[in-house]
């Protein structure tokens, strides 16, 4: 599934729309393209730097061995409701999602649509008062959810096995 995104574009004031591929799709993407048979891995290492912070690092290997892309994601687990159980799952599935889009299964913006939509339930929280803000990205979240940002979902073009 991809989430297509629209909003203004606050220097020119005209209506953009961004599409946005889950992981789940770029994965399916990539198996088509390279079933399991073919020898193509996507490897990831999971690290714990500290005791609330997880880190995930993706290769995307040929057949020969060789690293294609990679892409890396930190978590922290004393941020969000999601992380405070999860965040080893959410580093790892961003990790993917990045390494196959630097591999070239993507599509549309960098970040996933899994990404965008915990990015958007944090800025909701964050207008709501039930989040506290991260110093660096508090008031940028604030101001992208001020563009009354309109959301979509579309079904996937992709066939699926």
């Amino acid at each position: 599934m991809a989430v297509e995104i629209e909003e203004n574009n606050r220097r020119t004031g005209k209506k953009e729309t961004r599409i946005y591929e889950t992981v789940a799709e770029r994965v399916r993407k990539f198996r088509d393209k390279y079933p399991i048979e073919s020898r193509w891995r996507i490897l990831t290492t999971i690290e714990f730097p500290s005791e609330n912070v997880v880190f995930a690092s993706t290769e995307v290997h040929n057949p020969d061995g060789e690293i294609l892309a990679n892409g890396h994601a930190e978590e922290n687990r004393t941020i969000g409701y999601i992380n405070a159980t999860s965040a080893v799952e959410n580093a790892e599935t961003s990790a993917i999602g990045r390494a196959l889009f630097s591999a070239g299964f993507g599509g549309g913006e960098f970040c996933s649509a899994d990404e965008l939509v915990e990015a958007l339930k944090k800025q909701e929280q964050l207008i709501r008062g039930t989040e506290k803000s991260p110093a660096k990205f508090g008031k940028q979240q604030c101001l992208y959810q001020e563009n009354k940002t309109k959301i979509r979902y579309q079904e996937s073009k992709t066939k699926t096995r």
